[in-house]
Protein backbone atom coordinates (compact mmCIF):
# COMPACT_ATOMS: atom_id res chain seq x y z
CA UNK A 1 0.00 0.00 0.00
CA UNK A 2 1.39 3.13 -0.86
CA UNK A 3 2.00 6.29 1.89
CA UNK A 4 -0.92 8.24 -0.05
CA UNK A 5 -3.59 5.32 -0.08
CA UNK A 6 -2.40 4.68 3.48
CA UNK A 7 -2.70 8.66 4.84
CA UNK A 8 -6.19 8.75 2.78
CA UNK A 9 -7.69 5.47 5.07
CA UNK A 10 -6.41 7.30 8.12
CA UNK A 11 -8.00 10.68 7.60
CA UNK A 12 -11.15 8.39 6.17
CA UNK A 13 -11.20 6.56 9.38
CA UNK A 14 -10.85 9.51 12.12
CA UNK A 15 -13.66 11.56 10.28
CA UNK A 16 -15.79 8.20 11.21
CA UNK A 17 -15.13 8.41 14.53
CA UNK A 18 -15.42 11.65 14.60
CA UNK A 19 -18.91 11.80 13.38
CA UNK A 20 -19.51 8.93 15.46
CA UNK A 21 -18.77 10.76 18.60
CA UNK A 22 -21.12 13.76 17.47
CA UNK A 23 -24.39 11.50 17.30
CA UNK A 24 -23.60 9.79 20.30
CA UNK A 25 -23.38 13.32 22.24
CA UNK A 26 -26.27 14.38 20.30
CA UNK A 27 -28.62 11.21 21.40
CA UNK A 28 -27.25 12.18 24.85
CA UNK A 29 -29.71 14.97 27.06
CA UNK A 30 -27.39 17.45 28.63
CA UNK A 31 -28.69 20.65 30.98
CA UNK A 32 -27.21 24.48 29.63
CA UNK A 33 -24.30 24.36 32.34
CA UNK A 34 -22.75 20.98 31.28
CA UNK A 35 -23.50 22.28 27.86
CA UNK A 36 -21.21 25.24 28.65
CA UNK A 37 -18.73 23.76 30.34
CA UNK A 38 -17.96 21.10 27.51
CA UNK A 39 -17.64 23.77 25.06
CA UNK A 40 -14.82 25.78 27.21
CA UNK A 41 -13.09 22.14 27.67
CA UNK A 42 -13.53 21.45 23.87
CA UNK A 43 -12.22 25.04 22.87
CA UNK A 44 -9.14 24.10 25.34
CA UNK A 45 -8.17 21.37 23.99
CA UNK A 46 -8.34 22.55 20.45
CA UNK A 47 -6.20 25.34 21.52
CA UNK A 48 -3.84 23.32 23.08
CA UNK A 49 -4.13 20.82 19.72
CA UNK A 50 -3.63 23.88 17.78
CA UNK A 51 -0.55 25.15 19.25
CA UNK A 52 1.68 21.65 19.55
CA UNK A 53 0.84 20.78 15.86
CA UNK A 54 2.30 24.43 15.33
CA UNK A 55 5.55 23.38 17.42
CA UNK A 56 5.19 20.07 15.46
CA UNK A 57 5.62 21.56 12.33
CA UNK A 58 7.92 24.09 13.79
CA UNK A 59 10.68 21.70 14.48
CA UNK A 60 9.69 19.28 11.87
CA UNK A 61 10.89 22.24 8.94
CA UNK A 62 14.15 22.61 11.44
CA UNK A 63 12.89 26.48 11.94
CA UNK A 64 10.70 26.51 15.08
CA UNK A 65 8.11 29.45 15.22
CA UNK A 66 8.95 31.46 17.71
CA UNK A 67 5.69 32.64 19.18
CA UNK A 68 7.23 34.59 21.72
CA UNK A 69 6.79 37.92 20.48
CA UNK A 70 5.28 40.60 23.03
CA UNK A 71 2.67 43.35 22.23
CA UNK A 72 5.22 46.04 23.02
CA UNK A 73 8.01 44.24 19.79
CA UNK A 74 4.37 44.19 17.82
CA UNK A 75 3.71 48.11 18.36
CA UNK A 76 7.68 49.01 17.79
CA UNK A 77 7.50 47.03 14.39
CA UNK A 78 4.14 48.92 14.15
CA UNK A 79 5.89 52.03 14.71
CA UNK A 80 8.31 51.45 11.62
CA UNK A 81 5.65 52.02 9.73
CA UNK A 82 5.45 55.88 7.99
CA UNK A 83 2.26 57.23 8.54
CA UNK A 84 0.58 58.90 6.04
CA UNK A 85 -0.92 62.00 8.35
CA UNK A 86 2.50 62.99 9.42
CA UNK A 87 3.62 64.24 6.10
CA UNK A 88 0.26 65.45 4.36
CA UNK A 89 -1.03 68.00 7.68
CA UNK A 90 -4.27 69.93 7.48
CA UNK A 91 -5.92 68.19 4.38
CA UNK A 92 -9.40 67.99 3.18
CA UNK A 93 -11.49 64.58 3.85
CA UNK A 94 -11.53 65.14 -0.10
CA UNK A 95 -8.05 65.34 -0.83
CA UNK A 96 -7.54 62.00 2.20
CA UNK A 97 -9.66 60.03 0.41
CA UNK A 98 -7.86 60.75 -2.93
CA UNK A 99 -4.49 60.15 -1.30
CA UNK A 100 -5.63 57.14 -0.11
CA UNK A 101 -7.17 56.06 -3.62
CA UNK A 102 -3.32 57.09 -5.47
CA UNK A 103 -1.05 55.59 -2.38
CA UNK A 104 -2.97 52.25 -2.04
CA UNK A 105 -3.55 51.62 -5.42
CA UNK A 106 -7.11 51.19 -5.40
CA UNK A 107 -9.46 50.15 -7.93
CA UNK A 108 -11.62 52.95 -9.76
CA UNK A 109 -14.73 50.82 -8.68
CA UNK A 110 -13.68 50.08 -5.06
CA UNK A 111 -13.19 53.17 -4.72
CA UNK A 112 -16.75 54.36 -6.14
CA UNK A 113 -18.65 51.77 -3.65
CA UNK A 114 -16.41 53.65 -1.01
CA UNK A 115 -17.71 57.05 -1.66
CA UNK A 116 -21.34 55.98 -1.88
CA UNK A 117 -21.15 53.93 1.09
CA UNK A 118 -19.57 57.45 3.05
CA UNK A 119 -23.01 58.98 1.07
CA UNK A 120 -25.13 56.64 2.64
CA UNK A 121 -23.74 57.38 6.19
CA UNK A 122 -24.65 61.22 6.08
CA UNK A 123 -21.25 62.05 4.96
CA UNK A 124 -20.92 64.52 2.42
CA UNK A 125 -18.18 63.77 -0.83
CA UNK A 126 -17.87 63.44 -4.53
CA UNK A 127 -20.12 60.56 -5.99
CA UNK A 128 -17.34 59.80 -8.62
CA UNK A 129 -13.10 59.56 -8.61
CA UNK A 130 -13.46 62.34 -11.17
CA UNK A 131 -15.24 64.67 -8.83
CA UNK A 132 -12.83 63.45 -6.23
CA UNK A 133 -10.59 64.72 -8.16
CA UNK A 134 -11.52 67.88 -8.71
CA UNK A 135 -12.95 68.93 -5.41
CA UNK A 136 -9.41 67.74 -3.87
CA UNK A 137 -7.60 70.39 -6.43
CA UNK A 138 -5.95 73.27 -3.87
CA UNK A 139 -6.85 76.42 -5.29
CA UNK A 140 -3.12 78.09 -4.45
CA UNK A 141 -1.91 75.72 -7.46
CA UNK A 142 -2.32 76.57 -10.57
CA UNK A 143 -3.94 74.16 -12.97
CA UNK A 144 -5.40 75.11 -16.77
CA UNK A 145 -7.30 72.62 -18.87
CA UNK A 146 -5.78 73.31 -22.48
CA UNK A 147 -6.85 71.93 -26.02
CA UNK A 148 -4.60 69.56 -26.49
CA UNK A 149 -4.02 68.32 -22.80
CA UNK A 150 -4.01 68.89 -19.00
CA UNK A 151 -1.32 71.37 -17.71
CA UNK A 152 -0.74 71.46 -13.62
CA UNK A 153 1.89 74.43 -11.91
CA UNK A 154 2.91 73.73 -8.50
CA UNK A 155 5.46 76.60 -8.57
CA UNK A 156 8.93 76.86 -6.96
CA UNK A 157 7.87 78.75 -3.82
CA UNK A 158 5.60 76.09 -2.76
CA UNK A 159 8.43 73.32 -3.29
CA UNK A 160 11.18 75.69 -1.31
CA UNK A 161 8.09 75.86 1.59
CA UNK A 162 8.01 71.99 1.22
CA UNK A 163 11.79 71.86 2.00
CA UNK A 164 12.28 74.09 4.85
CA UNK A 165 8.71 73.21 6.36
CA UNK A 166 10.32 70.02 7.27
CA UNK A 167 13.86 70.59 7.70
CA UNK A 168 14.72 68.97 4.54
CA UNK A 169 16.71 72.25 2.83
CA UNK A 170 20.30 71.89 4.00
CA UNK A 171 21.70 76.02 4.83
CA UNK A 172 25.11 75.27 5.21
CA UNK A 173 25.23 74.45 1.18
CA UNK A 174 24.05 77.86 0.65
CA UNK A 175 25.85 80.98 0.64
CA UNK A 176 24.54 84.23 2.47
CA UNK A 177 25.15 87.56 1.96
CA UNK A 178 26.29 89.27 4.77
CA UNK A 179 24.68 92.96 3.73
CA UNK A 180 21.23 91.66 2.32
CA UNK A 181 21.20 88.54 4.60
CA UNK A 182 19.81 87.00 1.01
CA UNK A 183 20.37 82.96 0.65
CA UNK A 184 21.77 82.38 -2.91
CA UNK A 185 21.14 79.53 -4.42
CA UNK A 186 21.98 77.40 -7.71
CA UNK A 187 19.71 75.19 -9.40
CA UNK A 188 19.37 72.85 -12.52
CA UNK A 189 16.43 72.72 -14.34
CA UNK A 190 14.94 69.59 -16.16
CA UNK A 191 12.33 69.54 -18.69
CA UNK A 192 11.53 66.41 -21.30
CA UNK A 193 8.68 64.29 -22.13
CA UNK A 194 8.11 60.70 -21.83
CA UNK A 195 5.27 58.24 -22.60
CA UNK A 196 3.47 56.69 -20.51
CA UNK A 197 1.83 53.77 -22.38
CA UNK A 198 2.88 51.61 -25.05
CA UNK A 199 -0.41 51.32 -26.77
CA UNK A 200 -1.35 55.35 -26.77
CA UNK A 201 0.27 58.50 -27.60
CA UNK A 202 -0.19 60.44 -23.94
CA UNK A 203 2.86 62.08 -22.66
CA UNK A 204 3.91 63.62 -19.88
CA UNK A 205 6.50 67.01 -19.90
CA UNK A 206 7.06 67.53 -15.76
CA UNK A 207 9.34 70.57 -15.53
CA UNK A 208 11.75 69.67 -12.58
CA UNK A 209 14.15 71.76 -10.30
CA UNK A 210 17.49 70.53 -8.34
CA UNK A 211 17.97 73.16 -5.65
CA UNK A 212 21.91 73.43 -3.60
CA UNK A 213 20.52 72.57 -0.40
CA UNK A 214 18.48 69.65 -1.20
CA UNK A 215 19.43 66.40 -3.21
CA UNK A 216 16.49 65.26 -4.42
CA UNK A 217 14.74 66.75 -7.84
CA UNK A 218 11.36 68.98 -6.90
CA UNK A 219 8.43 69.12 -9.24
CA UNK A 220 7.80 72.39 -10.75
CA UNK A 221 5.03 72.07 -13.02
CA UNK A 222 3.50 69.01 -15.59
CA UNK A 223 1.81 68.96 -18.56
CA UNK A 224 -0.19 65.54 -19.66
CA UNK A 225 -1.51 65.29 -22.91
CA UNK A 226 -1.38 63.43 -26.52
CA UNK A 227 1.05 65.90 -28.39
CA UNK A 228 3.44 67.94 -26.84
CA UNK A 229 2.53 70.70 -25.21
CA UNK A 230 2.49 74.15 -26.66
CA UNK A 231 5.66 76.67 -25.09
CA UNK A 232 3.18 79.11 -23.93
CA UNK A 233 1.59 76.75 -21.85
CA UNK A 234 4.46 75.18 -20.62
CA UNK A 235 6.84 77.55 -20.33
CA UNK A 236 5.14 81.24 -19.46
CA UNK A 237 3.67 80.79 -16.06
CA UNK A 238 7.64 79.28 -15.26
CA UNK A 239 9.39 82.08 -16.22
CA UNK A 240 7.55 84.96 -14.70
CA UNK A 241 8.41 83.17 -11.01
CA UNK A 242 12.08 82.22 -12.63
CA UNK A 243 12.24 86.39 -13.48
CA UNK A 244 11.03 87.08 -9.78
CA UNK A 245 13.43 84.49 -8.33
CA UNK A 246 16.40 85.84 -10.25
CA UNK A 247 15.45 89.66 -9.63
CA UNK A 248 13.98 90.16 -6.32
CA UNK A 249 14.20 86.91 -4.80
CA UNK A 250 11.63 84.48 -2.74
CA UNK A 251 10.43 85.15 0.83
CA UNK A 252 9.83 81.47 2.38
CA UNK A 253 9.11 81.19 6.15
CA UNK A 254 10.93 84.21 6.91
CA UNK A 255 13.92 83.31 4.20
CA UNK A 256 14.92 85.71 1.60
CA UNK A 257 15.70 82.90 -1.51
CA UNK A 258 17.87 84.52 -3.87
CA UNK A 259 18.89 82.64 -7.93
CA UNK A 260 22.09 83.32 -8.84
CA UNK A 261 23.02 80.85 -11.74
CA UNK A 262 20.57 78.48 -13.30
CA UNK A 263 21.56 75.32 -15.87
CA UNK A 264 19.25 73.39 -18.16
CA UNK A 265 19.99 69.75 -18.27
CA UNK A 266 17.81 68.85 -21.26
CA UNK A 267 18.45 66.23 -23.68
CA UNK A 268 18.90 67.20 -27.54
CA UNK A 269 14.95 66.94 -28.89
CA UNK A 270 13.72 68.55 -25.71
CA UNK A 271 16.38 71.12 -26.07
CA UNK A 272 15.11 72.00 -29.69
CA UNK A 273 11.73 72.06 -28.35
CA UNK A 274 11.51 74.34 -25.32
CA UNK A 275 14.06 76.99 -27.39
CA UNK A 276 12.42 76.88 -30.33
CA UNK A 277 15.86 75.73 -32.46
CA UNK A 278 16.44 73.53 -35.17
CA UNK A 279 16.57 69.45 -34.37
CA UNK A 280 19.99 68.36 -33.59
CA UNK A 281 19.79 66.19 -36.75
CA UNK A 282 18.96 68.63 -38.79
CA UNK A 283 21.44 70.51 -41.89
CA UNK A 284 21.44 73.50 -38.81
CA UNK A 285 21.44 71.10 -36.05
CA UNK A 286 24.42 72.46 -33.56
CA UNK A 287 23.01 74.88 -31.09
CA UNK A 288 26.49 75.92 -29.95
CA UNK A 289 28.17 77.17 -33.49
CA UNK A 290 27.31 78.03 -36.87
CA UNK A 291 28.52 74.85 -38.80
CA UNK A 292 26.52 73.76 -41.21
CA UNK A 293 26.59 70.10 -42.07
CA UNK A 294 25.39 68.46 -45.33
CA UNK A 295 23.42 65.01 -46.35
CA UNK A 296 26.00 62.37 -47.23
CA UNK A 297 24.35 58.48 -46.84
CA UNK A 298 20.72 59.20 -46.10
CA UNK A 299 21.90 61.42 -43.23
CA UNK A 300 23.48 64.74 -42.18
CA UNK A 301 26.89 64.88 -41.59
CA UNK A 302 29.44 67.71 -40.06
CA UNK A 303 32.87 68.88 -40.78
CA UNK A 304 35.54 68.34 -38.28
CA UNK A 305 36.36 72.22 -38.16
CA UNK A 306 34.40 74.00 -35.70
CA UNK A 307 32.30 76.83 -37.22
CA UNK A 308 31.60 80.34 -36.07
CA UNK A 309 30.50 80.38 -32.11
CA UNK A 310 26.68 81.40 -31.42
CA UNK A 311 26.58 83.70 -28.76
CA UNK A 312 23.77 84.30 -25.44
CA UNK A 313 23.30 88.04 -27.23
CA UNK A 314 22.28 86.79 -31.02
CA UNK A 315 20.06 83.92 -29.55
CA UNK A 316 18.40 87.18 -27.61
CA UNK A 317 18.24 88.89 -30.90
CA UNK A 318 16.81 86.03 -32.69
CA UNK A 319 19.63 86.62 -35.09
CA UNK A 320 20.54 82.56 -35.32
CA UNK A 321 20.50 80.56 -38.31
CA UNK A 322 18.91 77.82 -36.38
CA UNK A 323 15.74 79.75 -35.02
CA UNK A 324 12.86 78.75 -36.04
CA UNK A 325 11.12 82.00 -37.89
CA UNK A 326 7.68 82.32 -36.37
CA UNK A 327 8.16 80.38 -33.38
CA UNK A 328 8.92 82.41 -30.33
CA UNK A 329 9.87 80.85 -26.74
CA UNK A 330 8.93 82.44 -23.38
CA UNK A 331 12.27 81.73 -22.43
CA UNK A 332 13.46 84.78 -24.05
CA UNK A 333 12.44 86.55 -21.84
CA UNK A 334 14.65 85.62 -19.01
CA UNK A 335 17.37 87.78 -18.87
CA UNK A 336 19.72 85.82 -17.02
CA UNK A 337 19.43 83.10 -19.35
CA UNK A 338 21.26 82.19 -22.59
CA UNK A 339 20.50 80.07 -24.39
CA UNK A 340 24.62 79.17 -25.30
CA UNK A 341 26.06 79.18 -22.29
CA UNK A 342 23.21 77.81 -19.23
CA UNK A 343 22.22 74.73 -21.63
CA UNK A 344 25.06 72.52 -21.63
CA UNK A 345 25.78 69.68 -24.37
CA UNK A 346 23.83 66.73 -24.46
CA UNK A 347 26.25 63.83 -23.67
CA UNK A 348 23.02 60.85 -24.29
CA UNK A 349 22.65 61.98 -27.84
CA UNK A 350 25.64 63.90 -29.17
CA UNK A 351 27.94 61.17 -28.30
CA UNK A 352 26.69 57.88 -27.02
CA UNK A 353 23.83 57.93 -30.28
CA UNK A 354 25.61 59.39 -31.90
CA UNK A 355 30.04 59.98 -32.34
CA UNK A 356 29.82 56.05 -30.19
CA UNK A 357 27.66 54.19 -32.13
CA UNK A 358 28.71 55.35 -35.65
CA UNK A 359 32.66 54.62 -34.91
CA UNK A 360 31.12 50.92 -33.35
CA UNK A 361 29.03 50.51 -36.71
CA UNK A 362 32.17 51.66 -38.99
CA UNK A 363 34.58 49.04 -36.72
CA UNK A 364 32.80 46.31 -35.87
CA UNK A 365 29.81 46.25 -38.44
CA UNK A 366 26.89 46.28 -35.34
Amino acid sequence: MSKRNFARKVLQGCLEEIEVEQLQKASEPINQDQAQGNNHQQDEEFIQAEEYDIDFLGNSQGNPMDNSESDEDLVEEDQDIPEVEDATPELTIEQELLLFYILFNVSRSAMAWILAFLNRKGISVPKSVYGLKKHSANSSYYSIIATEGDFFYVSMAKNLEFCVSNNYFDFSKCITDSETGHIKVNSIFNIDGMPLYNSSSMSAWPILMKVSGYLRPLPIAIFFGKSKPSLNILLSRFCEELNIFFSNGIQVLGHHFKLVRALFVCDAPAHAHICSIMNHNSRMGCSYCQAEGRHFANRIVFSSSIGTLRTDQCYADSKENNQKVGHSTPLLSIKNIGFYSHFPPDYQHAVCLGVCRKVFNFLFFI
